[in-house]
């Protein structure tokens, strides 16, 4: 039997690129590589700056009405883990699995964005200024401006109850 730290497998940094708080389009690079998951979470993170640059361009979902999604309702679908969907075309291009480990980056004005960014780049689409401390802080499960499997998974489970479920896309 294979170790499984000896086998290799695509993993991706994919970027949502963000402006007045809509995703505009998608950008990934992707490696192939062995070793533990906390090996590679790590790699894709030191590596998502440099990546960026160099990282493929692929188009944004749209919904019927031709409008983006907004990053408020990405971050919903994230928290659930209904997020891999809308990286499907990214998946196949790079013969990924179906479920890879993937490193989120949101640049937001050009920039790689921290969780205050993402947080004030939702408000723009919404309008609507989170004035409960909890609220806030239950949104904000990314470390430094990053969503990985591990936030995720983490998040799935503490938020499942979302008090604003009204989503304008």
């Amino acid at each position: 039997m294979i170790n499984p730290e000896f086998q290799t497998e695509v993993i991706l940094n994919i970027y949502l690129i963000v402006e007045e708080g809509m995703i505009i389009e998608y950008r990934a690079y992707s490696y192939v590589m062995g070793g533990r998951d906390d090996i590679k979470r790590k790699f894709l993170k030191t590596k998502a700056p440099e990546d960026f640059e160099r990282a493929l361009s692929f188009e944004a979902p749209i919904n019927k009405k031709g409008k983006f999604m907004s990053l408020y309702r990405y971050l919903k679908l994230a928290r659930r883990r209904r997020h891999f969907a809308l990286f499907r075309k990214i998946f196949i291009h790079f013969k990924a699995p179906k479920d890879p480990m993937i490193n989120v980056t949101f640049i937001i004005n050009g920039k790689i964005a921290d969780d205050d960014a993402i947080y004030k780049a939702t408000v723009v689409k919404t309008g609507k200024e989170k004035s409960n401390k909890k609220h806030r802080e239950r949104d904000q499960i990314y470390e430094d401006g990053y969503i990985t499997d591990s936030n995720i998974k983490g998040a799935e489970n503490q938020h499942e109850d979302d008090e604003d479920d009204n989503l304008d896309n």
